[in-house]
């Protein structure tokens, strides 16, 4: 497997577990207010969308390679 496939499949493994964690991430206090809230939440969605990108671009470039597996 070339180096540009195993990056690719690496990140497109890792952004979803990091997008899972900015999912569920909850702040106990804002300042000094003891209220709960979710400040990460709003970076899950990209995340995911660029581990799924990267793990379909990681399946066609190992189809498309010539190298034997």
């Amino acid at each position: 497997m070339k180096a540009a496939v195993k990056l690719a499949l690496l990140i497109g493994i890792i952004a979803p577990v990091i997008a899972a964690y900015c999912y569920i991430y909850a702040a106990s206090s804002h300042n000094y207010l003891p209220v709960i809230n979710y400040p990460l939440r709003s970076y899950a969605t990209p995340l995911l969308a660029i581990g799924v990108f990267f793990r379909l671009t990681a399946g066609v470039l190992h189809k498309t390679s010539r190298e034997p597996t």
